[in-house]
Formats: structure tokens, C-alpha cells, sequence
């Protein structure tokens, strides 16, 4: 999974005016010209931006990101049947 908060460079804690000026400073560095030479980059600049600057969308990537993180980690049986993080069990962990 895409990291946006690695591809913005902005920490996970970040305030919408950390994302928007990590977003603007990222697509000041393409001149006009650059932009149709490297869009694939400024769309995925975009995307990024997107999906961060919109609460409900910022929730889901940062769910997605924790499901990864703990996947990773630990495997697959701290995921619950929905697909989502079983904090029961995380925290079960953690505490020991």
C-alpha cells in the first residue's frame, strides 16, 4: 500500500495546513513544463492530497496503514473476520 503521508513528507499527525503546504511546496518544484512530462508524479501528488485532506478518506488510509502495519507484524490472526485490526487481541499483545 501507498504510504501518502511518506509521499507528501508530512508526519502521520500532520494538520490539513502541514498536508496543504507539503502539497503545494511538492508541486511548485515542476515548472509548467515538467508537469506534462511528469504527470503520472503530480497525479499521484494529487491523489495523495486528496485522500488526506478529506476526514473520512484520511480514516480509511490510516485504517489501511494500521491493518498493514499489524499484518506485518503479526500476522493475519489480528485481523477479525470484517478485515479489519482486532484491537482486542493488538492490545492483549502489547500488554504482555
Amino acid at each position: 500500500m501507498e504510504n501518502n503521508y511518506e509521499f507528501l513528507g508530512v508526519f502521520e499527525d500532520a494538520t490539513s495546513e502541514e498536508i496543504e503546504t507539503a502539497y503545494i511546496n511538492k508541486i511548485a518544484q515542476y515548472s509548467s513544463e515538467e508537469m506534462r512530462l511528469y504527470e503520472q508524479d503530480i497525479n499521484r501528488l494529487m491523489r495523495a492530497y486528496s485522500c488526506l485532506i478529506n476526514p473520512r478518506t484520511r480514516e480509511e488510509h490510516d485504517l489501511a496503514l494500521l491493518k498493514e502495519r499489524v499484518m506485518s507484524l503479526y500476522g493475519e490472526e489480528y485481523i477479525d473476520i470484517t478485515g479489519m485490526v482486532d484491537e482486542l487481541k493488538v492490545e492483549e499483545l502489547l500488554q504482555e
